[in-house]
This record gives C-alpha cells, structure tokens and sequence, in this order.
C-alpha cells in the first residue's frame, strides 16, 4: 500500500525481544505504568527502533514521584521525570552500543525532549514536560483535593457553629389551612379558626413575648384541652401536662396561656357578680 512503512520482521521481533527482557529486568518492581504519546508516530520515530526503544527506556526510568536515589555514598533527590543515568548500563540494557546512545542522547537533547546534567561520577537525564504528558489524572484530582489539616478543619467547623448560631430563626404567620392540617394530623380538639382569630387579634404574642412557634402552642392548647372559643369564646379546661418534659416554647406558651385563662375567669366573676 503507497505511503503505509510496514516494519521488517525482524525489526518487530528485536522489539519484542528488547521489551521482554525489559519487563524480566523490572518483573520484581511494581512502578505502575507511563503513557506513550501517538506524537512518535507523527514524528517517524516508529522508523527508528534504536531511537523508539531508547525514549521508551527512558519513559520507563524516570521517577513518577519525588525520590531519594543512593548512588555510591551520595543521596541524589530526584524529581518526578528524573533518573539516574549511565552510559554502561544503558548500553548493557537497551543491548545498544555506547556511541550509540552518545548519538541518542543529542538528538534527543536538540529535539529538546530531555535535558540531562552531569557530574564526574554520574548524570541525571530530566524528561522536559513530563508533568504535561504523564501526570495521571487521579494524581491532579487528588492533589487538588488534598485532605484538610487537623487545624484548618477545626477552624472550618468554628466558622460554621458561629454561622449557625448567627441564623435566627424567622417566624411565619401560619395558613388556617395549615393550622387546621397541622390540628388534623394530631388529632385533637383545638379550634384552628379560633386559634388564628386570636392570635391575630394579640399581634401573635404568648405572654409578653412574640411567638416563636405556632405548632408549639397548638400542642399546648391540646395538652391544656383548650379546643373551642365556647359560648364566650374563652372555653378552658386547663390542666399542666406530665406525661413529658415541655420544650421551653411549650413551657412559655403553657404559662402564658394559664395566665389568660386565669384572667379571663377572674374577668367573668366580676362580670356576673
């Protein structure tokens, strides 16, 4: 087919040959995985197997995380993309003659796809771009999303208990269609017509204080068998609930209520009398 390199046979099994032994060599060592761009065979460096297989060796010895590498009695800090590199090693890996990869090493340096640094005992090849080409996707979420500190959560959970606390609670006049639903539910006895009429007309005050909780004081009245206006329209049988502790919304409501009820007899005696 016009314009397709098939590669030789012998070519493919000197690859497979040379990613065999690279696999036997590294069998023992799990260091995951890198990722081989399609640029190489845009670039035509499939047409060079020397050439493939020296980037891929590369690839595969740099570090994918900061690391401390003993080399003799020295600690050299390297990288993420950073290796230990050696002529004889890699001539002896790769099976590749040291010129060779003398040759590899400046073509690879003028494409400009890694730099290397030198010492009189040993060199450290960088492979420019690294974290542009092999950052895994999982690394950038997870660096992203780092855990918080002990200190920066403690300091989190204070802002949010302050906001909490700072939110008042706004009380909304209630329906005669939810008063009746919410007397419904309960079952019980209490006037939803005439517990609105009144609270309306006392500006929605229990005692000397604006109501905080209108289902409170429905609960109170139930509890208190205060159900219907009456014949006067203040009919109470009041009675102070046991069966449970009060919240102090009922509690301020059941007292406030008493209070009136108190009232409103004392109001009737004299009135009769």
């Amino acid at each position: 087919m016009a314009g397709v390199i098939v590669p030789s046979p012998s070519w493919m099994r000197s690859l497979q040959l040379w990613l065999w032994s690279l696999a036997k060599v590294y069998s023992k060592m799990h260091r995951g995985y890198i990722k081989v761009w399609r640029k190489i065979v845009d670039a035509g460096w499939l047409q060079n197997h020397k050439l493939c297989a020296f980037w891929l060796w590369c690839l595969i010895k740099a570090s994918h995380k900061e690391f401390d590498a003993i080399v003799g009695c020295q600690t050299v800090k390297l990288m993420p993309g950073e290796f230990v590199f050696g002529l004889k090693v890699a001539s002896k890996e790769l099976k590749i003659t040291i010129q060779s990869i003398r040759t590899l090493l400046d073509f690879l340096k003028t494409t400009q796809n890694l730099t290397i640094k030198s010492t009189n005992k040993f060199s450290v090849i960088t492979i420019t771009n690294w974290n542009t080409y092999q950052i895994q996707e999982n690394e950038i979420n997870t660096q992203s999303n780092k855990p918080l500190t002990n200190k920066q959560q403690t300091t989190n959970n204070i802002q949010e208990c302050k906001e909490h606390k700072n939110v008042k609670k706004v009380f909304i006049i209630p329906t005669l269609s939810e008063i009746k639903s919410y007397c419904a539910e309960r079952k019980n006895t209490v006037d939803a017509q005439f517990f609105l009429d009144k609270y309306i007309g006392n500006g929605w005050m229990v005692g000397n204080a604006k109501m905080k909780d209108w289902k409170a004081v429905v609960r109170t009245w139930e509890k208190n068998n205060f159900s219907t206006g009456g014949n006067n329209g203040n009919k109470f049988n009041a009675y102070k609930p046991n069966s449970r502790e009060l919240s102090k919304d009922e509690s301020d409501a059941y007292d406030a209520i008493t209070r009136e009820y108190e009232a409103t007899k004392t109001s009737s005696a004299m009135a009769d009398n």
